[in-house]
């Protein structure tokens, strides 16, 4: 079995979480999605005099955000806003002290030093630890298209907004140029700002779609 999928086993519990009695996969999922990244990420060219530690990189997308799911489980956060912002310094530090009994023996102590040091450097766009390089990259294209549009869905929905309030916000973000200068100022590797231009591009679409059809653009004429 492969680092990666024994790490999906190990720490999936911890990050599917309960809503209305069924499981709500959304934590997880966001995990899997940087866990993937990930693995592309540590071979980008960027990185081949100095390459990450992939298992460590992956224990942190893994592991990274699971303070999310404990602040839910103590009844502190809705679950509907999970992963609503970026994740905090108190998040981080709650989960680099879970991640030890997260992965329960599964790597040396070494490996998972390593690990909790790239979640604490993630936040830092200096860093010049390859494991938080990679890890804060891919937790922002994690982000980015339409798992983007799906997380505003939940958010929005949470706090009693409309789908309206959602598309004006996105066309705001489009009119100062937010995604741009995000990818422009805030991605490392040319192949990740590659991969957010095609990703914001389906998400473009796919709102204008919502919009169109929200708003009743696609009926025929009527007399």
């Amino acid at each position: 079995m492969s680092d990666y999928d024994q790490i999906c086993r190990q720490v999936r519990p911890h990050l599917v979480l309960r809503a209305g009695g069924a499981e709500d996969l959304w934590l997880w999922e966001h995990a899997v999605r940087v866990m993937r990244l990930v693995r592309f990420l540590c071979k980008v060219p960027e990185l081949a005099d100095d390459p990450p530690d992939e298992t460590a990189a992956l224990l942190g997308a893994a592991c990274g955000n699971v303070g999310w799911a404990l602040e839910v489980r103590a009844g502190d956060l809705h679950p509907g806003l999970v992963l609503h912002r970026p994740t905090n310094e108190q998040q981080r530090e709650a989960a680099i002290t879970a991640l030890p009994d997260l992965v329960n023996g599964m790597v040396s102590p070494e490996v998972i030093q390593v690990a909790r040091e790239a979640i604490r450097q993630s936040h830092d766009r200096f860093t010049g630890t390859p494991e938080a390089q990679v890890l804060a990259e891919a937790e922002s294209l994690a982000d980015m298209g339409l798992p983007y549009i799906l997380r505003q869905l939940r958010r929005y929905a949470a706090e009693g907004r409309s789908l309206a309030d959602l598309i004006a916000s996105w066309n705001r973000q489009h009119e100062y140029h937010f995604w741009e200068a995000r990818i422009n100022d805030g991605l490392r590797f040319e192949q990740s700002r590659v991969l957010a231009r095609q990703r914001l591009d389906a998400a473009r679409d796919c709102v204008r779609q919502m919009e169109t059809q929200l708003t009743g653009g696609d009926l025929p004429a009527t007399p």
